[in-house]
């Protein structure tokens, strides 16, 4: 569910965009045109079928082949 549109970002909340075998799960979340990504200050979770990310803020680009997370990141992955 949309929550605002200013004509140069949308906001999100209750978020889990999928991209392929990547899925990041999130509270919220705002799409920045201009720039071209997603953002978010809140906890993020990052489930690839490697295994699972987790970190507060984030920073992605549209095709989610870069994200960064900003802090308190933790992780866990399968030995393939």
């Amino acid at each position: 569910m949309f929550s605002r549109t200013d004509g140069t970002m949308i906001a999100s909340q209750g978020v889990v965009i999928v991209y392929g075998a990547k899925e990041i799960h999130t509270s919220d979340v705002e799409w920045i045109p201009e720039e071209n990504v997603f953002v978010t200050d809140s906890e993020v979770r990052i489930v690839t079928p490697e295994g699972e990310v987790r970190g507060t803020g984030m920073r992605a680009s549209k095709d989610l082949e870069d994200i960064s997370l900003l802090s308190r990141i933790s992780g866990s992955f399968s030995e393939n």
